[in-house]
């Protein structure tokens, strides 16, 4: 007894249209399994595939040459791309262009053919007789001859993605054997649209990559023309440091200096009649002043260059303002009425090194004290946070000016240059903090004067 397998077969093997669908699956299942996610798969595998159904086509149809192309557009005129021809090469030019382009596709943009109507009207052309039919557009010299011609357009989602071209079928071609071929069309559409899908894909990364290769480049670019500005930024910051710091020390010093000329030449001249011993002794305390002076400004520029980092202790801020207002007491007698250290101060330790931190608060009461010579008082006192201790001093004093508030930190700045002040102080008073690892920020009281706020590291 026969089995349902071997009756299925004898049906396949003598029915034409279950041998084509039988084929055509075979042909869709090799293109779906050969074509991995890799750069051009898709149209390797897809070659393959229209090759095997051009086979197909010409056994089916018993046709002497076809080919299977691809319909693109250039400038938004529409011209053909081979995926599978037959070779059909006449002469050695021919058969060169067939060698060096088969394989990528050869094109076609003559649009006054038989497969220029299937391109323009987007229909099947069925043409039995092509030397009579209106749209032939002749054939090159030695040209295989073409008796019957069946352009059949391919079709995806209302978009017109391809064309089969048959040539020489004896008995002709008809709409029965157009619609026999339906299947194979189908077929075609179906592996165009994952081919140029996938082409898509690619040119869409390929665009992505040449993208972020250009931004790469203009990173770099900026990045290059920003490392350039910020050197440039960097110098001329120097050299703008270097023209403060030249016109500060030539100010602080010019003017003791010239100080001391002037007595030097004053003493010098003295008439014989005159009292000479009382001016040159005035001359000489001039000399005297104005010559510590000059120490002065040479002792803040090498506390203000020296990067060396120094020794640091746990010590207690509250001992530091003790000993700072014990000196400072010896040597003017109004800071033990005017200076008050608000208790307890003497828990709150920092990693610090002490006679630095005394040099930095030496200079703030200094400053608190010279500024307003009828200041009622500054206080000082300390507070602590997990991380940091904090020395506050504050004046009731008129304050700092807006303006100057962003300044005083700078080397040479001062509001009291015609009494002696350098302009260093708290330059130097900062560098110090900053060596620290610390912070000093200046600020208004609400109520009036200054409040002058240091943040230093807690020991570990």
């Amino acid at each position: 007894m026969e089995s349902p397998t071997d009756s299925t077969n004898s049906i396949e093997a003598n029915d034409p249209a279950l041998r084509l669908l039988d084929s055509i699956h075979r042909i869709q299942l090799g293109f779906i399994d050969v074509t991995p996610r890799t750069p051009g798969a898709a149209g390797i595998a897809g070659r393959s595939a229209f090759e095997k159904l051009l086979a197909i086509l010409l056994e089916l149809t018993d046709s002497e040459y076809g080919f299977i192309a691809e319909v693109l557009l250039n400038e938004n005129v529409p011209y053909l791309k081979t995926r599978a021809i037959t070779n059909i090469a006449w002469n050695e030019e021919t058969r060169a262009l067939f060698d060096r382009e088969a394989d990528e596709g050869l094109e076609f943009y003559k649009l006054s053919t038989l497969y220029g109507a299937v391109l323009t009207t987007g229909k099947t052309v069925l043409a039995n007789d092509p030397s009579t039919d209106p749209r032939r557009g002749g054939l090159p010299t030695d040209h295989p001859p073409l008796r019957r011609f069946l352009g059949l357009p391919i079709h995806r989602g209302g978009e017109l993605v391809g064309m089969i071209g048959l040539a020489n079928r004896e008995e002709g071609y008809d709409e029965a054997l157009v619609h026999y071929l339906e299947p194979v069309v189908t077929t075609c559409a179906g592996i165009l649209g994952s081919v140029r899908a996938d082409r898509e894909r690619e040119e869409a990364e390929h665009k992505t990559l040449r993208y972020r290769q250009r931004l790469e480049e203009l990173l770099a670019e900026r990045t290059s023309e920003r490392d350039l500005t910020r050197e440039r930024l960097i110098e001329a910051e120097r050299m703008a440091f270097m023209g403060t710091l030249t016109a500060g020390i030539a100010h602080q010093i010019n003017n003791p200096t010239g100080a001391i000329l002037a007595a030097t030449q004053f003493a010098l001249s003295t008439p014989p009649e005159s009292d000479p011993t009382a001016i040159y002794r005035e001359s000489l305390e001039t000399i005297e002043r104005e010559a510590k002076r000059c120490g002065e400004v040479v002792r803040g520029l090498l506390s203000f260059s020296n990067k060396r980092s120094s020794k640091k202790t746990d010590i207690s801020l509250g001992e530091v303002a003790a000993r700072v207002v014990k000196r400072l007491a010896v040597v003017s007698p109004n800071v033990e009425t005017k200076v008050r250290i608000e208790e307890p101060t003497r828990n709150v330790r920092v990693r610090g090194n002490a006679l630095e931190l005394e040099q930095v608060l030496n200079n703030l009461i200094e400053n608190a004290l010279e500024i307003e010579p009828a200041i009622a008082g500054v206080l000082i006192r300390c507070a602590q946070s997990d991380k940091e201790g904090i020395l506050i001093v504050e004046d009731d004093g008129p304050g700092i000016l807006e303006e100057h508030l962003e300044k005083i930190f700078e080397p040479f700045f001062t509001t009291r240059a015609e009494s002696g002040g350098t302009g260093l102080g708290l330059s130097v008073a900062e560098m110090l903090i900053r060596a620290h690892g610390g912070s000093i920020v200046a600020v208004n009281r609400p109520e009036g004067g200054s409040r002058f706020e240091i943040r230093l590291p807690r020991p570990d």
